[in-house]
Formats: C-alpha cells, sequence, structure tokens
C-alpha cells in the first residue's frame, strides 16, 4: 500500500509555484534629480518639485516598459509616488530587476549613445527582409548585411542616414523625411481696365515621406549580467502613391495619395546592433526597410 502511495505521488505532475506578488518602494530621489537636470533648462535644474516628479513618473514609465519579467497590468502595478519613491506591485524576480536597474542607471547617466536610421528599397523578393516583423543584428552581421545588400545595383536609398544622441530613460525622437513639391491650386489676377488681362499663377505645395517617429530608450540589465539597451519605438513610414494629375480651367494640379504605415515594438538589442523594419509598397513591387543602427559613443 506504501509503494502504491509512493508511486502515485512521484507520478503526480507538478505544480509551478504561485509566487504571490508583493508591493515595494523603491526609492529614487538621487536618480530622479539626476534626470530633472536633464529635462530642466531652468538655473537651479533639477530642484524643483515639479521637475523631479516629472523625472520620478519618467522612471516609472521606463520600469513598465522594460521589466523583465513583464509585470501584469504595468499601468497599475508601477506607479510613482512624488519625486523620490516608486510603488512596485510585483514578484521577488521582478523587484531584483528594478534595483538592477535603477543601479545601473546611476552608474551610467552620462553615457551617451546613438541612433542613425535611414530607410532603403529593396526588391520585394529579398529573402533576408521577408515577412513584417523587425529583425535584430548582431554588429557582424549588420556589416555583413550592408556589404551585401546596400552596393547592390537594385537597391535604392529612399531617406540619407540621420544620426540622434540620446542617454538612458530618453525619449528618441525620429524624422527622416523628403519633401516633394507639387501645384495644388491656381491664383487667378485681374489687371486693371483698359488690358484686363488675367494673370494665372500656380500655389505650390508640399507633400513629405520617408520615415518618423518617437521612441523610449533605456540601458537595462540582461539575466547574463551583461548590458543592454531596450528600445521601446513607434514609427509611421508614409509613402507617395501617386501625385495624381487633375485638369482644371487653369491647367493641370496634383492630387497626392499617401499611404502611412505604423511599426511598432519593443526590443532589447546591445550596443552596434542594427535593426530592420521591413514593409512593402502599395503595389507589392518593392520593399521598404527602415534601417536603425544603435551605438554607444
Amino acid at each position: 500500500m506504501l509503494g502504491v502511495a509512493l508511486f502515485l505521488l512521484l507520478s503526480a505532475p507538478l505544480q509551478e509555484e504561485v509566487v504571490t506578488p508583493k508591493l515595494s518602494i523603491h526609492e529614487v530621489g538621487e536618480l530622479a534629480r539626476r534626470w530633472a537636470e536633464r529635462m530642466s533648462p531652468s538655473t537651479e535644474r533639477g530642484t524643483e518639485p515639479a521637475e523631479r516628479s516629472s523625472a520620478c513618473r519618467q522612471i516609472a514609465e521606463c520600469l513598465r516598459t522594460f521589466i523583465d519579467p513583464p509585470i501584469s497590468e504595468a499601468q497599475r502595478s508601477v506607479r510613482a509616488v512624488g519625486g523620490d519613491s516608486i510603488a512596485v506591485l510585483g514578484t521577488p524576480a521582478q523587484h531584483r530587476w528594478i534595483e538592477r536597474f535603477l543601479a545601473i542607471q546611476l552608474g551610467r547617466d552620462l553615457d551617451v549613445f546613438d541612433i542613425t536610421w535611414e530607410v532603403v528599397s529593396l526588391p520585394a523578393d529579398d529573402e533576408d527582409t521577408a515577412g513584417d516583423q523587425p529583425r535584430i543584428l548582431s554588429s557582424d552581421q549588420s556589416a555583413a548585411w550592408r556589404k551585401s545588400h546596400l552596393d547592390r545595383e537594385d537597391v535604392r536609398l529612399v531617406s540619407a542616414p540621420v544620426r540622434t544622441t540620446f542617454r538612458s530613460g530618453e525619449r528618441v525622437e525620429i524624422s527622416a523625411l523628403q519633401r516633394r513639391a507639387f501645384i495644388k491650386d491656381y491664383r487667378v489676377w485681374e489687371s486693371v481696365a483698359p488690358r484686363g488681362e488675367r494673370l494665372i499663377d500656380p500655389i505650390v505645395d508640399h507633400v513629405e515621406e520617408g520615415l518618423t517617429g518617437r521612441g523610449l530608450a533605456a540601458v537595462m540589465p540582461l539575466a547574463n549580467g551583461e548590458l543592454a539597451i531596450g528600445l521601446d519605438f513607434e514609427l509611421q513610414a508614409t509613402e507617395i502613391v501617386v501625385i495624381a494629375p487633375f485638369q482644371t480651367e487653369h491647367g493641370l494640379i496634383g492630387l497626392p495619395e499617401l499611404r502611412k504605415i505604423t511599426l511598432a515594438s519593443t526590443l532589447v538589442v546591445k550596443p552596434g546592433a542594427t535593426i530592420l523594419f521591413p514593409y512593402r509598397d502599395t503595389v507589392g513591387e518593392r520593399r521598404f526597410v527602415a534601417v536603425l543602427t544603435v551605438e554607444q559613443e
């Protein structure tokens, strides 16, 4: 009988241990002061309560976005308290990650990073950019990809490389646009009698295509003890489908048709990595790729 009971005990499926989240207060006063100094142009930078509270909320947003393992109901579970503390309802593993994250911010707050972005156009059948999911390339893979792709005759550069710098916890703005002019209307001028001439003056407008976006970036710890950069991006790719001609009584005007695609993702990369965001053009003959490279100065 004892043997049967032992057999049943050993053969029963193991149940995962349920870890109950606990509330903990994390002090961030010094970090909030430093981040407030970046954000404020005032003489006494970082000393105003409103500035520190704003910085504290920025720290809380970084935690909600990048915490590993992810936290459920992050908006409610991670809350800034004034300008000195953050209340977190999380598991022990999540609290340990937060402590490492905060320590890294204090030690690396002067580190400066670069993001360089450009948009290229490739044939639609390019296998390396198939699908619609972002692809992360290491530094070596990035060099090989550029050598095998960007020197080809059938690859076009849609927007020239643009670079921006950031420090951990800052928002990153992206804008790589090209302008195209078109005639949107005509202005008619009636001359004074007796000649009674009419002058027709074209009204020129512009439309932009390329890449815009914004995101949050932060240095963060990995499970193996190494450091990486967390990026939470929302990019908007704008494509001019056509500027269709339309005949009016005074001449041709252009009617631009645009297509906008939103590319959103949260990624963790190491300095030197390149991120490929692929998307197809309207007719499917070409594939656009937003190329973002992250480096440490």
